[in-house]
């Protein structure tokens, strides 16, 4: 298993990895849902800029998109390299989503374990990651991963490293 960094050329299997992932789903935002081809071609040149440190302002900020490898794609990942003061309440540095198809088999627990050393790479600290409370096994992934409580929202926990 290993990380891919997200570039415009990614074709047809990380398309169809973001198919199998919902919009919104357990907090993570994949706007590529439903998007067609050309849309997510489009998306994939977007997400690439957001890459660049200079990238951004109070409202946006820089990410550097990962794809999970295991032999094809079976999850995507993020790290924001800082924080807005509305993610600082309420979101994170790292966010993952992990194919349907491919749940339960521990890649949200590896995809993860990758993040936070990508993080430690882009010099990211401290890393604050938000869980929604509902999400039993992210909340066990995060925990696993050495992630302390740090607060609690009404829909959410927020962990940091």
């Amino acid at each position: 298993m290993k990380l891919i960094k997200l570039t415009p050329q990614d074709g047809q299997p990380y398309y169809q990895l973001l198919q199998n992932i919902g919009r919104f789903e357990n907090g993570f935002e994949n706007k590529v849902k439903d998007y067609d081809y050309e849309q997510y071609l489009q998306w994939l040149i977007e997400a690439d800029t957001q890459a660049d440190p200079s990238f951004g302002d109070e409202k946006m900020v820089p990410q550097v998109t990962y794809w999970m490898w295991d032999g094809h794609p079976v999850g995507i990942g993020r790290v924001r390299l800082r924080l807005n003061a509305q993610l600082l309440e309420s979101g994170g540095n790292v966010a993952y989503a992990i194919a349907k198809n491919e749940r339960r088999k521990n890649y949200g627990n590896a995809l993860l374990a990758l993040l936070l050393q990508e993080c430690e790479k882009l010099q990211v600290s401290p890393v604050q990651a938000s869980v929604n409370k509902d999400n039993e096994a992210s909340n066990k992934v995060v925990v696993k991963n050495g992630g302390c409580l740090f607060k609690q929202t009404n829909i959410e926990n927020i962990y940091r490293w």
